[in-house]
């Protein structure tokens, strides 16, 4: 039978995020959105997950690398530092979700501090930054798109390096539609499967559809890529 072998100089990519990516809600590690959305690009891909539960840009209260309660766990700006010495050439990020309680503008500050190091760091990867992972209650409040909205306008500000997706607010149509959620379904949306019963992590199916979204938009940027080349 043909055995398809690893690449022995494979293409390394780099991904930052918080307990979604983490696989909260998922099954385990191998079912989570991280797991089909590297494994979308096949098997030439070292995929390293730096995802940490709780993470963010702004929130105050993160600070240490390598901790394990809410109060020790690291800023993705920190979370940079302990990775420098790795080769990206791909870096990507699903973020914002716990920069919902922190103002935009320390928000905005906050992810230039973290895409200036990046650019310093890795000046050559391709960097792509995935909109605000959301709940159904502060999408219904415009909470996490105003988010989304000031991540989108930050990114904007390193043309030619950062590509960044919308989740919420996209040409493509929100990911995650209406205010139910597993435990409490009211026919509004998709949330009544996609939205666990905590009112914030995915489902299982959530997961792996959020994955193969992404998946989806990365190709389409790198097709983008290709043809203006």
């Amino acid at each position: 039978f043909p055995v398809t072998i690893r690449s022995t100089n494979p293409i390394e990519w780099l991904h930052f995020g918080d307990s979604f990516s983490q696989y909260t809600g998922s099954n385990g590690i191998t079912q989570c959105l991280t797991h089909y959305f590297s494994e979308s690009f096949g098997r030439d891909i070292n995929f390293i997950n730096v995802a940490q539960g709780s993470t963010s840009f702004a929130n105050p209260a993160l600070n240490d690398v390598g901790g394990t309660t809410a109060s020790t766990k690291a800023k993705f700006i920190q979370q940079l530092q302990s990775w420098k010495l790795n080769s990206p050439k791909i870096i990507t990020a699903l973020i914002g979700h716990n920069d919902a309680n922190y103002a935009n503008t320390t928000l905005a500050a906050k992810m230039r501090e973290f895409l200036s190091a990046l650019r310093v760091a890795f000046p050559d990867a391709l960097v792509i930054l995935f909109g605000s992972n959301a709940s159904p209650g502060l999408i219904s409040a415009t909470t996490d798109i105003a988010v989304e909205n000031t991540m989108a306008s930050v990114a904007a500000e390193y043309p030619g390096y950062v590509e960044f997706v919308k989740l919420q607010t996209s040409e493509y149509g929100a990911f995650l539609r209406g205010t139910g959620r597993v435990g409490a379904t009211n026919g509004t949306g998709n949330t009544d499967v996609y939205t666990n019963t905590d009112n914030t992590h995915p489902t299982q199916v959530a997961h792996k559809a959020l994955g193969m979204h992404m998946a989806e938009r990365m190709n389409s940027l790198f097709k983008q890529r290709l043809l203006t080349k």
